[in-house]
């Protein structure tokens, strides 16, 4: 919660090129932590309904269906954000969060692969 903080008050003190640059970031971030996940969680069991492929495993299908939505919300993002200063910085801030919420599915699912 206190990354979070920090992040809200660091990106309230940007700059207009800088808060670009961040935005920018932040959609780099989730596309590696989508990555990561979608390779930590392939061939396992799936919890998440919406992307259960046959036999309840992650595979295929549901790593399209989970890169596709990423993309259209990045996609969306890069058509409507230019030119709209004051919301880029509330994107970076959903973008870094939705990011490091995707990264700690990775590193669970990591991890009980062991």
């Amino acid at each position: 919660m206190k990354k979070l903080i920090l992040l809200v008050v660091f990106t309230s003190l940007c700059s207009q090129a800088e808060e670009r640059k961040l935005w920018k970031l932040s959609i780099a971030a989730v596309a590696v932590s989508t990555a990561a996940d979608v390779h930590s969680s392939y061939g396992m069991r799936e919890l998440n309904p919406l992307l259960r492929g046959p036999g309840g495993r992650f595979g295929v299908q549901s790593a399209l269906l989970k890169a596709g939505a990423v993309g259209v919300l990045l996609l969306g993002q890069k058509l409507f954000l230019p030119g709209r200063s004051g919301r880029m910085k509330s994107w970076s801030a959903l973008n870094f969060s939705m990011a490091a919420t995707t990264g700690a599915f990775a590193v669970h699912n990591y991890a009980i692969r062991r």
